[in-house]
Order: structure tokens, then sequence, then C-alpha cells
């Protein structure tokens, strides 16, 4: 997560990924990237370092490869903005490079003698949950812009170059989120979390223990609120369901009052995972309208007459598909 500024007026940089990305092509996220070799073996080889080490060093790498930010100082004098555009070059080259083997990245070269910086701030861990046939699990870091040292722009400010990026730019939090609701920005789920967490803190450190306790609870079960668009948060219950998948996924529609689409998991743990979710979402405000069912399959309404039970709730459907349930679903 770049920052810039402070208090109210602290502002996140967005940048939009390429529409032809396999993985949310033309989305809105915060930069960032995978962990490569040069990162688990930066002195060139040996015995890989542990991972926090790891995930440091890509942090950093794809802090300057991706919008030119640098925050170590590489030597006394500094270095020139044109030595290091020409640095960025060769590693974008070496990302771009398909050979096999591959030639050993410049990173390391780029660095060697450098003192290395104060340890970017860890702000929460995410990993995708088991709807996705692709997952990954992602450490966030605070990268605030006056920390940094050296940028490849004419302003110390990031800096991006069409490839993977096409654009980016600061943004207010809650302008980026009602730019989301407003149907003129599609933001990455976990962007979504995090701005509507720093949108409600009264300073970042309030945000900053928000956000690390929410995602403390994703990994200790619960569910993560998933949004791809507004008022739609996706929730994927474990289910007997169609092999190779695990789960159904189960929605909650709307924001002042909530249906909860195909319930579908007979399993009470997940039942209760799906509890604590719409506790959370009426927390704030919002109340629970009923529930809606798609069709009879047993992975999608596998809960509902324990849903309804516990939340007082009537369950709506085609009339077939009511017909094909249990007479004491409500």
């Amino acid at each position: 997560m770049i920052t810039r500024g402070h208090g109210r007026e602290r502002t996140v940089f967005l940048a939009e990924r390429a529409p032809e990305l396999r993985f949310f092509g033309g989305y809105w996220a915060m930069p960032g990237g995978t962990i490569g070799d040069e990162d688990l073996h930066p002195d060139g080889g040996g015995n890989p370092v542990d991972e926090a080490t790891a995930l440091q060093h890509c942090a950093h790498r794809e802090l300057f490869e991706e919008t030119g930010l640098l925050r170590h100082c590489l030597h006394p004098g500094g270095a020139g903005r044109a030595d290091l555009r020409r640095e960025r070059e060769r590693l974008l080259a070496h990302e771009r490079d398909e050979a096999d083997p591959k030639p050993a990245s410049p990173w390391p070269r780029m660095l060697h003698g450098a003192p290395a910086p104060a340890p970017l701030r860890s702000l929460c861990r995410i990993e995708t949950p088991a709807f996705a046939p692709v997952r990954y699990d992602t450490e966030f870091f605070h990268v605030p812009v006056e920390d940094c040292v050296a940028g490849t722009g004419d302003e110390l400010a990031p800096d991006v170059w069409p490839g993977e990026l096409v654009q980016g730019r600061f943004w207010h939090p809650e302008d980026a989120l009602s730019a989301w609701r407003r149907g003129e920005l599609v933001l990455v789920p976990p962007v979504v979390i995090l701005l509507e967490h720093l949108a409600r803190a009264p300073d970042f450190e309030a945000f900053a223990a928000a956000i690390a306790a929410t995602t403390r609870g994703y990994r200790e079960g619960r569910l993560h609120h998933v949004q791809f668009s507004p008022g739609i948060v996706l929730a994927p219950l474990r289910t007997p369901t169609l092999p190779p998948a695990t789960t159904t996924n189960c929605y909650l529609v709307g924001r002042d009052r909530l249906w909860i689409v195909d319930p579908g998991s007979p399993d009470p743990a997940e039942q209760r995972r799906l509890l604590d979710l719409l506790d959370e979402r009426t927390a704030s405000g919002a109340e629970l309208a009923g529930v809606l069912l798609t069709h009879h399959h047993p992975d999608h309404i596998g809960g509902v007459q324990a849903l309804c039970t516990a939340r007082n709730l009537r369950a709506f459907g085609h009339a077939h598909t009511l017909d094909r349930l249990a007479e004491d679903i409500p």
C-alpha cells in the first residue's frame, strides 16, 4: 500500500492492470508481484533466505519495477534519474525474458553494496478464498512515498510504465470507493476490504489495528467480505458438490436490506460461518430481508432450513423449486 500525506489527507496509490492479463485484467489494484529466485537467493546462491526476508526483498523489487520508487540509497551521492531508468529497464527486460534457462536477475547486482533500508511495515496478509481456481497468499506492506529516497520520474511519486500496469493515481479512500459504487472503477476484492477499513478509521494506526484483526479472523476461518460488485458479497461455503469444486457460492445481496441467495451447506460449522458473516453485515444497521433460492440442487439448498430457523426468515423461489423442498422449510 503506497500512501502519500498524513491524517485525513492521506491518499492511496492504485494502478490499473492491463486488460489482457489473465488474473484481474482491467481491475485497479495496489502494485505488487510474486516472490522470485532473486528474492529467495539475494546473494546469488546458497541456501534460500526465510520467507519474511524473501517477502521484504520481493516488495522492494516490485516497488521499483512497477512504480520506479526506491528505498535503497545506491551510493553516497545517490543515483541520477537516468541511471535509475536504465536499471529499471534492465529489470523489466529480465521479467519479460522467456529464455530457458533464464539469465540471472540484475536486481542483486544493482543493490550490491547498498545498505538495506528499514524493513517495510507489514499491514496484513490475505489468502484468496477457496472459490477461486488460482489462489494467492498476499502480504500487504505499507510504503509511504515520503520514506522513499529516489524515483524514476520527475518527482518522488509512482511512475507507471505501460506493461503489466496501464496507469495509476492517488485516491482518497472514500473517493475510490464512491467511484467503485458508481461503476466507474473496478477494484480487486482485497483492495475494497482495505479501502473500507481505511475510510472508516479515525487514523492510520486505528486502520492498521482493524485490518490486522479482520484478516486474522479470515485466517482463523471467518468468511471474507468478497465483493466483486458493490452490494454483493460472495460467501463460498463448503458443500458436497461436484468435484473438483469443494464450495458453492452463497451471496448476500443488498446494502440496507440483505437477501441471502442459496445458503447451500448442510454442515453446521459452515452454517455458523454464514451466521457470523450476517451478524457482521447487520451490525452496522442492515436488516435481513429473506432467502432466495435459484434451484433445488442439494449444494444450493442444504442450509436453508437451518438459516431460516436461526434468523426467523422466509425462503422464496420458483414454485417448482419450493415444491421439491422439505415441507418444514419456511
